[in-house]
């Protein structure tokens, strides 16, 4: 049985939409249980946390939906900024995305690190055993190429990240409809836009972590695919 709604009307609409949005789509184990409004998440339990209890860790992306243990982590610069029927694609994309398509982001991602952890495997060896082989020289080259690989590994999987969310959004347009996506997207942009017009101090509440496309390359994408 689903835990009861919270009273607050916009937490309320939103979490009924994101569940009924789940149901559709066939990702129950998704659907959320409450909606918190948040700038950023962490997955390192009370070690990731503020005096407060706020977590600190990677920003929440504002036009992109988190779905995490349960809980729809929204941006609270949005809060208040979209209608219920607004969120839907914004919903969809992000449930495509955790719910179909994030496992293919993990594996991929796996082969992206495959050559350090090879890497890696031949440096252990020549730091327990220094002989003509592996030498300082060879041990700095090795320490050097598995620093390189690990850096080229995370920018690779987040551009993996970013290819996906793209796609999920082509995915969410074919339900809603690309121009009805666009519309939301572009107010979005908007509404950013006009905060930072009016106070440049606003430009922190939109801050982006990175691993989502920005508000531009997602309205490109739909503009090329409608």
């Amino acid at each position: 049985m689903e835990p009861e709604l919270p009273s607050d009307s916009e937490d309320s609409r939103i979490l009924q939409a994101a569940r009924e949005l789940c149901h559709q789509l066939n990702l129950e184990n998704l659907s959320p249980e409450k909606v918190s409004w948040q700038d950023q998440y962490s997955t390192q339990g009370r070690w990731s946390k503020d005096k407060r209890g706020n977590p600190i860790g990677r920003y929440v992306t504002p036009h992109f939906p988190l779905f995490f243990q349960r809980t729809l982590v929204l941006r609270p610069v949005m809060q208040g900024r979209l209608a219920s029927e607004e969120w839907k694609p914004l919903l969809v994309s992000s449930l495509i995305f955790y719910g179909q398509l994030r496992s293919q982001v993990t594996r991929r991602s796996a082969l992206v690190f495959a050559p350090m952890l090879v890497l890696v495997a031949a440096l252990v060896p020549g730091l327990l055993i220094r002989n003509s082989i592996f030498n300082d020289p060879v041990v700095f080259t090795l320490t050097a190429l598995v620093i390189a690989t690990a850096v080229g590994g995370v920018y690779s999987s987040l551009l993996l990240s970013r290819k996906f969310m793209l796609l999920a959004d082509r995915k969410a347009s074919e339900q809603f409809g690309s121009q009805a996506f666009l519309k939301v997207l572009q107010k979005i942009q908007s509404l950013e836009q006009s905060d930072e017009q009016e106070d440049k101090m606003s430009a922190w509440a939109w801050t982006e972590y990175g691993d989502a496309p920005s508000i531009e390359k997602r309205i490109r994408n739909l503009q090329d695919f409608s």
